[in-house]
């Protein structure tokens, strides 16, 4: 049991310390790059990545952890069933658990809506079949549904793009604190629960394998010394 627990805690904490890597503004630069053939709906590069960064800040508020009410996933918010359409397209077997991994999210979130311009041909056209989906009867029908979230989102997004109000370097950052706040979340919990085990198991030396809560005790120390 003993060694259950720990498996479970020392594997979230690792998770924690692997997903608090920087998020590389320069890589991402590269994942927009990408998708160059779409530059046409745009004047140029910057005002591309400015459109992206726009969307992101819209669907996820730069966090890359988030979770929608409807289970959408990362920074793009991206569906199951969206996912798995957009992998598809890329040529790629990723499965939804990978989500959250913040270059597969860009990539895959960057290819899904590049389908729906694909298919649209017109940028607020495809926001809207990114947001409400492509199979919505007003989508469809080529008009943007007029209840609901998807006006104001498409409007938001607009917004936020020709008034350049997201600049890559903030939301970088941004990113950055949402990566560094999860982690310490995820590093405290971790302790409190070896804590709780600790103290529920006092005498653990006496029904284990001597030196067993030493490797505990360590196991606390080191997440102490990552949450510094």
């Amino acid at each position: 049991y003993v060694d259950n627990i720990r498996y479970q805690l020392l594997h979230r904490t690792v998770s924690a310390v692997i997903e608090a890597k920087r998020f590389n503004a320069k890589h991402a630069l590269m994942l927009v790059h990408s998708f160059s053939q779409y530059y046409e709906h745009f004047e140029d590069y910057e005002n591309f990545v400015r459109f992206v960064l726009s969307m992101m800040k819209q669907e996820s508020a730069f966090n890359p952890y988030a979770t929608s009410d409807k289970g959408a996933r990362g920074l793009m918010q991206i569906m199951r069933g969206a996912w798995y359409e957009a992998v598809r397209g890329i040529g790629e077997e990723w499965d939804y658990s990978l989500a959250f991994d913040i270059e597969k999210n860009i990539t895959v979130g960057l290819k899904y809506f590049a389908m729906m311009l694909e298919e649209k041909e017109d940028l607020k056209l495809a926001l809207a079949a990114y947001n409400a989906g492509p199979n919505n009867t007003k989508v469809k029908n080529g008009e943007i549904p007029q209840n609901g979230e998807t006006p104001d989102y498409v409007k938001r997004i607009f917004n936020d793009w020709q008034n350049k109000k997201v600049s890559l370097t903030k939301a970088v950052s941004r990113i950055n604190e949402n990566i560094l706040y999860e982690r310490k979340v995820a590093l405290s919990r971790a302790r409190q629960a070896l804590l709780n085990l600790l103290e529920k198991y006092g005498d653990i030396e006496k029904k284990y394998q001597p030196g067993e809560i030493e490797e505990i005790k360590k196991d606390y120390q080191i997440i102490e010394r990552a949450l510094k």
